[in-house]
Protein backbone atom coordinates (compact mmCIF):
# COMPACT_ATOMS: atom_id res chain seq x y z
CA UNK A 1 0.00 0.00 0.00
CA UNK A 2 1.27 3.41 -0.76
CA UNK A 3 1.95 5.90 1.46
CA UNK A 4 -0.18 8.73 2.40
CA UNK A 5 -3.76 6.41 1.10
CA UNK A 6 -5.83 4.81 3.52
CA UNK A 7 -6.55 2.34 0.52
CA UNK A 8 -4.79 0.17 -1.63
CA UNK A 9 -5.21 1.81 -5.19
CA UNK A 10 -7.30 -1.06 -7.30
CA UNK A 11 -5.36 -2.77 -10.29
CA UNK A 12 -6.22 -0.94 -12.73
CA UNK A 13 -8.05 -2.45 -15.62
CA UNK A 14 -7.19 -1.65 -19.15
CA UNK A 15 -10.86 -0.75 -20.66
CA UNK A 16 -10.13 2.43 -21.89
CA UNK A 17 -7.43 1.26 -24.12
CA UNK A 18 -7.76 0.71 -27.89
CA UNK A 19 -10.65 -1.33 -28.64
CA UNK A 20 -11.75 -2.47 -32.39
CA UNK A 21 -14.45 -1.00 -33.83
CA UNK A 22 -16.43 -3.34 -35.64
CA UNK A 23 -18.83 -2.65 -38.34
CA UNK A 24 -22.93 -4.24 -38.52
CA UNK A 25 -22.22 -7.62 -39.10
CA UNK A 26 -19.19 -8.39 -36.43
CA UNK A 27 -16.49 -8.00 -38.93
CA UNK A 28 -13.49 -5.63 -37.63
CA UNK A 29 -13.14 -2.36 -39.68
CA UNK A 30 -10.18 -3.16 -42.20
CA UNK A 31 -10.30 -6.60 -42.14
CA UNK A 32 -9.85 -8.86 -45.26
CA UNK A 33 -13.30 -10.54 -45.48
CA UNK A 34 -11.79 -12.43 -48.43
CA UNK A 35 -8.39 -13.83 -46.47
CA UNK A 36 -9.54 -16.61 -45.80
CA UNK A 37 -10.39 -17.97 -49.02
CA UNK A 38 -7.09 -17.77 -50.23
CA UNK A 39 -7.15 -13.88 -51.56
CA UNK A 40 -4.36 -11.45 -52.06
CA UNK A 41 -3.75 -8.96 -50.10
CA UNK A 42 -6.13 -6.48 -49.78
CA UNK A 43 -6.24 -3.64 -52.28
CA UNK A 44 -6.12 -0.26 -50.59
CA UNK A 45 -9.98 1.22 -50.09
CA UNK A 46 -10.70 3.89 -52.34
CA UNK A 47 -12.56 7.18 -51.50
CA UNK A 48 -15.92 6.89 -52.41
CA UNK A 49 -16.74 9.72 -54.78
CA UNK A 50 -20.32 11.83 -54.55
CA UNK A 51 -22.84 10.68 -56.38
CA UNK A 52 -25.44 13.11 -57.30
CA UNK A 53 -28.17 10.28 -57.39
CA UNK A 54 -28.79 6.70 -57.04
CA UNK A 55 -30.07 4.60 -60.12
CA UNK A 56 -31.56 1.39 -59.74
CA UNK A 57 -28.54 -0.14 -61.00
CA UNK A 58 -26.05 0.83 -57.82
CA UNK A 59 -25.53 -1.49 -55.33
CA UNK A 60 -27.53 -1.00 -51.76
CA UNK A 61 -24.74 -2.96 -50.01
CA UNK A 62 -21.47 -1.20 -51.79
CA UNK A 63 -23.44 2.43 -51.26
CA UNK A 64 -23.55 1.60 -47.60
CA UNK A 65 -20.25 -0.25 -46.83
CA UNK A 66 -17.42 1.65 -48.54
CA UNK A 67 -17.32 -0.79 -51.49
CA UNK A 68 -15.68 0.90 -54.68
CA UNK A 69 -18.45 2.71 -56.66
CA UNK A 70 -18.06 2.86 -60.43
CA UNK A 71 -19.87 5.94 -62.23
CA UNK A 72 -22.81 5.00 -63.79
CA UNK A 73 -22.40 5.08 -67.87
CA UNK A 74 -23.82 7.64 -69.41
CA UNK A 75 -27.11 7.42 -70.99
CA UNK A 76 -27.42 7.46 -74.52
CA UNK A 77 -29.26 10.51 -75.87
CA UNK A 78 -32.55 10.71 -76.35
CA UNK A 79 -33.96 10.67 -80.16
CA UNK A 80 -37.53 11.40 -81.40
CA UNK A 81 -38.74 8.29 -83.36
CA UNK A 82 -39.17 9.03 -87.22
CA UNK A 83 -42.50 9.69 -88.09
CA UNK A 84 -44.06 7.26 -90.92
CA UNK A 85 -43.54 7.98 -94.41
CA UNK A 86 -46.81 8.58 -96.30
CA UNK A 87 -46.82 6.33 -99.67
CA UNK A 88 -50.50 7.47 -100.84
CA UNK A 89 -52.04 10.13 -102.55
CA UNK A 90 -55.98 11.17 -102.91
CA UNK A 91 -56.75 11.39 -106.06
CA UNK A 92 -57.89 14.85 -106.99
CA UNK A 93 -55.55 16.41 -104.36
CA UNK A 94 -52.23 17.53 -104.09
CA UNK A 95 -50.08 14.60 -103.52
CA UNK A 96 -49.08 13.85 -99.94
CA UNK A 97 -45.59 13.37 -100.51
CA UNK A 98 -45.27 17.09 -101.84
CA UNK A 99 -46.10 18.06 -98.13
CA UNK A 100 -42.89 19.41 -96.58
CA UNK A 101 -41.21 17.15 -94.07
CA UNK A 102 -43.36 13.96 -95.88
CA UNK A 103 -40.70 11.73 -97.95
CA UNK A 104 -41.49 12.10 -101.87
CA UNK A 105 -42.90 8.33 -103.16
CA UNK A 106 -40.55 6.82 -105.57
CA UNK A 107 -41.98 7.24 -109.54
CA UNK A 108 -44.03 4.69 -110.96
CA UNK A 109 -42.66 2.51 -114.00
CA UNK A 110 -43.62 2.97 -117.19
CA UNK A 111 -45.62 -0.06 -117.46
CA UNK A 112 -46.91 1.06 -114.47
CA UNK A 113 -48.08 4.47 -115.81
CA UNK A 114 -49.75 2.72 -118.63
CA UNK A 115 -51.59 0.51 -116.68
CA UNK A 116 -53.05 3.55 -114.46
CA UNK A 117 -53.96 5.54 -117.72
CA UNK A 118 -55.54 2.63 -119.38
CA UNK A 119 -57.75 2.11 -115.74
CA UNK A 120 -58.18 6.34 -115.92
CA UNK A 121 -59.42 6.02 -119.35
CA UNK A 122 -62.10 3.16 -118.55
CA UNK A 123 -63.44 4.85 -115.78
CA UNK A 124 -63.99 7.50 -117.24
CA UNK A 125 -65.51 6.45 -120.57
CA UNK A 126 -68.26 4.41 -118.74
CA UNK A 127 -69.75 6.96 -117.36
CA UNK A 128 -69.84 9.21 -121.05
CA UNK A 129 -70.96 6.02 -122.97
CA UNK A 130 -74.24 6.00 -120.63
CA UNK A 131 -74.73 9.38 -121.24
CA UNK A 132 -74.50 9.43 -125.22
CA UNK A 133 -76.73 6.18 -125.02
CA UNK A 134 -79.54 8.14 -122.95
CA UNK A 135 -79.44 11.02 -125.15
CA UNK A 136 -79.89 9.28 -128.25
CA UNK A 137 -82.51 6.99 -126.88
CA UNK A 138 -84.57 10.65 -125.54
CA UNK A 139 -83.83 11.50 -129.54
CA UNK A 140 -85.48 8.64 -130.78
CA UNK A 141 -88.31 8.87 -128.95
CA UNK A 142 -89.19 12.46 -129.67
CA UNK A 143 -88.54 11.87 -133.75
CA UNK A 144 -91.11 9.04 -132.99
CA UNK A 145 -93.65 11.39 -131.33
CA UNK A 146 -92.92 13.82 -133.81
CA UNK A 147 -93.66 11.44 -136.58
CA UNK A 148 -96.50 10.83 -135.10
CA UNK A 149 -97.80 14.52 -134.59
CA UNK A 150 -96.79 15.11 -138.30
CA UNK A 151 -98.99 12.48 -139.86
CA UNK A 152 -102.06 14.02 -138.02
CA UNK A 153 -102.02 17.66 -137.70
CA UNK A 154 -99.11 20.38 -138.29
CA UNK A 155 -98.98 23.52 -136.10
CA UNK A 156 -97.22 26.44 -136.97
CA UNK A 157 -96.55 28.01 -133.29
CA UNK A 158 -97.34 32.17 -133.73
CA UNK A 159 -95.54 34.52 -131.59
CA UNK A 160 -97.97 36.07 -128.38
CA UNK A 161 -98.10 39.60 -128.84
CA UNK A 162 -100.43 41.90 -126.78
CA UNK A 163 -102.18 43.84 -129.32
CA UNK A 164 -106.01 43.39 -130.01
CA UNK A 165 -107.09 41.50 -133.13
CA UNK A 166 -107.42 43.44 -136.22
CA UNK A 167 -110.36 45.04 -137.63
CA UNK A 168 -111.57 45.96 -141.20
CA UNK A 169 -109.61 44.94 -144.38
CA UNK A 170 -106.25 46.46 -143.99
CA UNK A 171 -103.24 46.35 -142.23
CA UNK A 172 -102.76 42.93 -140.04
CA UNK A 173 -106.33 42.05 -141.49
CA UNK A 174 -106.87 38.38 -142.92
CA UNK A 175 -109.08 40.03 -145.39
CA UNK A 176 -106.43 42.36 -147.14
CA UNK A 177 -105.15 40.61 -150.40
CA UNK A 178 -101.45 40.50 -149.42
CA UNK A 179 -102.45 38.13 -146.12
CA UNK A 180 -105.18 35.98 -147.48
CA UNK A 181 -102.83 35.61 -150.79
CA UNK A 182 -99.97 34.17 -148.32
CA UNK A 183 -102.34 32.02 -146.28
CA UNK A 184 -103.90 30.28 -149.93
CA UNK A 185 -100.18 29.65 -150.68
CA UNK A 186 -99.61 27.63 -147.30
CA UNK A 187 -102.79 25.91 -148.21
CA UNK A 188 -101.31 24.58 -151.37
CA UNK A 189 -98.25 23.81 -150.17
CA UNK A 190 -99.50 20.92 -148.34
CA UNK A 191 -101.27 19.43 -150.67
CA UNK A 192 -104.57 18.77 -148.97
CA UNK A 193 -107.32 19.13 -151.70
CA UNK A 194 -109.65 21.55 -152.71
CA UNK A 195 -112.20 23.67 -150.39
CA UNK A 196 -115.38 23.08 -149.85
CA UNK A 197 -115.55 26.26 -148.14
CA UNK A 198 -113.93 29.42 -146.98
CA UNK A 199 -114.57 31.27 -144.19
CA UNK A 200 -112.48 34.56 -143.96
CA UNK A 201 -112.72 37.22 -141.35
CA UNK A 202 -110.12 39.84 -139.85
CA UNK A 203 -108.38 37.48 -137.49
CA UNK A 204 -108.33 34.39 -139.38
CA UNK A 205 -109.12 32.57 -142.60
CA UNK A 206 -110.61 28.96 -141.87
CA UNK A 207 -111.28 26.44 -144.83
CA UNK A 208 -112.63 22.94 -145.13
CA UNK A 209 -110.81 20.81 -147.25
CA UNK A 210 -111.34 17.61 -149.35
CA UNK A 211 -109.14 15.16 -151.00
CA UNK A 212 -110.25 12.10 -152.02
CA UNK A 213 -112.77 10.78 -148.97
CA UNK A 214 -110.32 12.49 -146.57
CA UNK A 215 -111.95 15.42 -145.00
CA UNK A 216 -110.40 18.16 -143.12
CA UNK A 217 -113.04 20.18 -141.70
CA UNK A 218 -111.28 22.68 -140.22
CA UNK A 219 -107.80 23.95 -141.72
CA UNK A 220 -106.92 27.43 -139.96
CA UNK A 221 -104.82 30.32 -140.65
CA UNK A 222 -104.09 33.36 -138.09
CA UNK A 223 -103.06 36.46 -138.85
CA UNK A 224 -100.38 35.59 -135.88
CA UNK A 225 -98.52 33.22 -138.41
CA UNK A 226 -100.40 30.18 -136.51
CA UNK A 227 -101.22 27.26 -139.03
CA UNK A 228 -103.05 24.29 -137.52
CA UNK A 229 -104.17 21.55 -140.40
CA UNK A 230 -106.65 20.30 -137.90
CA UNK A 231 -107.95 16.41 -137.95
CA UNK A 232 -108.59 13.70 -140.74
CA UNK A 233 -112.23 12.59 -141.37
CA UNK A 234 -113.25 9.99 -143.64
CA UNK A 235 -116.49 11.35 -145.82
CA UNK A 236 -117.46 14.07 -148.09
CA UNK A 237 -116.21 11.98 -150.95
CA UNK A 238 -118.20 13.32 -154.52
CA UNK A 239 -119.16 16.39 -152.47
CA UNK A 240 -118.79 19.92 -155.25
CA UNK A 241 -115.49 21.65 -154.59
CA UNK A 242 -114.01 24.87 -155.97
CA UNK A 243 -110.64 25.17 -157.39
CA UNK A 244 -108.01 26.66 -155.00
CA UNK A 245 -106.43 28.27 -157.56
CA UNK A 246 -109.35 29.77 -158.68
CA UNK A 247 -109.46 32.24 -155.57
CA UNK A 248 -109.02 35.44 -156.57
CA UNK A 249 -107.07 36.66 -153.19
CA UNK A 250 -108.34 40.53 -153.15
CA UNK A 251 -111.89 39.59 -154.36
CA UNK A 252 -113.17 39.63 -150.18
CA UNK A 253 -111.22 43.26 -149.76
CA UNK A 254 -112.94 44.57 -153.24
CA UNK A 255 -116.31 43.61 -152.14
CA UNK A 256 -115.98 45.25 -148.99
CA UNK A 257 -114.98 48.12 -150.01
CA UNK A 258 -117.64 48.09 -152.89
CA UNK A 259 -120.22 47.56 -150.56
CA UNK A 260 -119.14 50.92 -148.32
CA UNK A 261 -119.63 52.55 -151.76
CA UNK A 262 -123.14 51.16 -152.65
CA UNK A 263 -124.41 51.21 -148.95
CA UNK A 264 -123.18 53.93 -146.77
CA UNK A 265 -124.11 52.26 -143.92
CA UNK A 266 -121.84 49.19 -144.25
CA UNK A 267 -118.10 51.01 -143.40
CA UNK A 268 -115.28 48.46 -143.62
CA UNK A 269 -114.41 48.42 -140.04
CA UNK A 270 -117.68 47.22 -139.74
CA UNK A 271 -117.12 43.81 -141.43
CA UNK A 272 -117.79 40.53 -139.44
CA UNK A 273 -116.68 37.67 -141.82
CA UNK A 274 -116.75 36.58 -145.48
CA UNK A 275 -118.09 32.97 -146.74
CA UNK A 276 -116.69 31.49 -150.16
CA UNK A 277 -118.62 28.84 -151.25
CA UNK A 278 -119.55 26.70 -154.36
CA UNK A 279 -121.86 28.08 -156.83
CA UNK A 280 -124.42 25.30 -157.70
CA UNK A 281 -125.78 27.26 -160.37
CA UNK A 282 -122.94 29.00 -162.30
CA UNK A 283 -120.09 26.35 -160.85
CA UNK A 284 -117.38 27.53 -159.56
CA UNK A 285 -117.58 29.76 -156.03
CA UNK A 286 -119.10 32.56 -154.77
CA UNK A 287 -118.42 34.96 -151.89
CA UNK A 288 -120.95 36.77 -149.47
CA UNK A 289 -119.85 39.38 -146.26
CA UNK A 290 -121.58 39.55 -143.24
CA UNK A 291 -121.32 42.77 -141.42
CA UNK A 292 -121.72 43.30 -137.51
CA UNK A 293 -124.70 45.44 -135.72
CA UNK A 294 -127.47 43.55 -137.64
CA UNK A 295 -126.51 45.13 -141.03
CA UNK A 296 -127.54 42.31 -142.93
CA UNK A 297 -124.90 41.06 -145.79
CA UNK A 298 -124.10 41.42 -149.36
CA UNK A 299 -123.86 39.21 -151.66
CA UNK A 300 -120.83 39.20 -154.25
CA UNK A 301 -119.34 37.16 -157.45
CA UNK A 302 -115.99 35.29 -157.65
CA UNK A 303 -114.10 38.69 -158.32
CA UNK A 304 -115.77 40.90 -155.48
CA UNK A 305 -118.35 42.48 -157.86
CA UNK A 306 -121.43 43.89 -155.71
CA UNK A 307 -124.61 41.56 -156.73
CA UNK A 308 -127.50 42.81 -153.82
CA UNK A 309 -128.19 43.57 -150.43
CA UNK A 310 -129.43 41.25 -147.98
CA UNK A 311 -131.18 43.47 -144.79
CA UNK A 312 -132.13 41.03 -142.03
Amino acid sequence: MAEGTGVDRAVRFRWDGAVPKFDAFGREIGEDTLSGLGGSEPAPQATPQPVPSTSWSESPAAATFGAPVEDPPAAPPRTQPAAPQATFTIPGTVPVSSIPGVRRRRGMSGFGCLIGIVVLAAVVAGPVIAIVSFVGAADDAIDDVTGIIDGTTTIDPAPEIDRPPPVGIAGRSMVSEANFGAALRRVGDKGIGQPLSIRLSPDRASLQMLKGNKLRPNVTLDYLGGFNLGVVSTGGSGAPTFKLDSIDPGAPARLVRASAERFPALKPNRIDYLVASTDAIEGGHRWVAYYKNGNGYVLGSARGRVERRIKP
